[in-house]
């Protein structure tokens, strides 16, 4: 019979590799980040993630960026009131709110008071974002004294007179008996003008009612007074 020869393989011993101190194959295969993850139980991330530094930086980013969108939309909110239905114009000393053709032309009631400027209005968009930014210069806060078809006049004591009723207003100038054409009789309040001035006010030059004085952010006070004695 032939003989056989068994030949076994040699076993290796990893506690004798652990016991040496080398690394087993499969702890050398794996990245340092989770080394370090299994020695101190918080990966690098999670340790930048939630250091001072950088959450100070968040909240300050958050912080700035609010505060540009608020700003962003105050700006916006105010171009848009403005070229609509409430612009905020500096006149005089202040700055006012101004109800845009809160009556049709011609028919603002006495006492009301009102916004004008010297010559006709520009009422396309172009020309009220101008007014917008401060202009322009003629700008006047008055309050109506009698309105347009009204014959006007003073009695002997200086009262003023509309189509023979009195108006609550007096002129230290006498006034002659006369037919207001398509004009307002006004008294000046503030801008340019002299306070208490009695002037005609043509219907086209009006910008608006004035609803009161505006204080930022969005604050709008009573509407100005004015002296009924007109002197």
């Amino acid at each position: 019979m032939p003989i056989r020869f068994i030949v076994k393989k040699p076993t290796v011993s990893t506690s004798g590799i652990l016991a040496a101190g080398r690394e087993p194959f499969w702890r050398k295969s794996q990245p340092s980040l989770a080394a370090d993850e299994e020695t101190t139980g918080i990966s690098e991330i999670e340790e930048d993630a939630s250091s001072p530094s950088k959450t100070v930086s968040t909240i300050v980013k958050t912080v700035l960026i609010v505060a540009a969108m608020g700003i962003f939309l105050y700006i916006a909110g105010w171009i848009i009131f403005g070229l609509t239905v409430l612009p905020i114009l500096h006149i005089g000393d202040a700055s006012w709110a101004v109800k845009w053709a809160a009556y049709p032309q011609g028919q603002t009631p006495a006492k009301t008071v009102i916004a004008d400027q010297t010559g006709p209005i520009q009422r396309d968009l172009m020309d009220r974002f101008v007014l917008l930014l401060g202009g322009p210069e003629s700008a006047r806060v008055q309050v109506v004294i009698a309105t347009p078809g009204q014959k006007i006049a003073t009695d002997p004591s200086g009262a003023i007179t509309a189509d023979g009723s009195p108006t609550g207003f007096t002129s230290a100038t006498p006034i002659a008996e006369k037919l207001l054409g398509d004009s307002y009789l006004t008294l000046c309040i503030t801008g340019d003008c002299t306070p208490s001035q009695i002037l005609e006010t043509p219907t086209n030059s009006v910008m608006g009612e004035v609803l009161g004085e505006f204080t930022p952010p969005i604050s709008i006070g009573e509407p100005p007074s004015y002296p009924t004695n007109g002197r």
